[in-house]
């Protein structure tokens, strides 16, 4: 069986990239999974308390709640077991690119995702850059990009 965890660009794309649905929507969900990642959610509540008084509050909800439904038991959390890959990830990140400790921070919630798709030997789905550099210095993460 395939696992793909689903970055948060890639979540919200399902609904607005004619790819990424199209992809979405030829999971067979018996040899091929889509999950996605705790974390996702907790991005997704803070574009929603950001939205809080603003034209995009119930959208921002019925987002989450959609999510929440659609994946209902297909939430990853973050373990323990990911942390030292984290770990790696990010100063393998950090050698490779040469930024600086304050942009790396940018990154965390990424490196936290990246981390979770090798502990789950999962696909991990992004239109991200970063993923490409990762992927140079860890040969066991695997990513795809379904936009283009």
């Amino acid at each position: 069986m395939k696992k793909y965890l689903l970055d948060t660009g890639t979540i919200r794309r399902i609904g607005t990239n004619e790819n990424v649905r199209k992809r979405y929507a030829s999971l067979s969900g018996v040899h091929e999974i889509a999950y996605v990642s705790v974390l996702s959610i907790h991005e997704m509540y803070y574009g929603f308390s950001n939205a809080i008084g603003g034209e995009y509050e119930d959208k921002a909800r019925q987002a989450i709640d959609a999510v929440k439904a659609e994946f209902k038991n297909l939430i990853l959390p973050i373990t323990e077991d990911t942390a030292e890959i984290f770990g790696e990830i990010k100063r393998g990140y950090k050698e490779k690119t040469k930024v600086n400790p304050e942009n790396i921070k940018k990154h965390t919630v990424d490196f936290m995702l990246i981390a979770t798709a090798i502990n789950e030997n999962a696909i991990f789905v992004t239109h991200d850059g970063i993923a490409k550099i990762v992927q140079e210095f860890r040969t066991d993460f695997k990513w795809e990009d379904w936009v283009k």
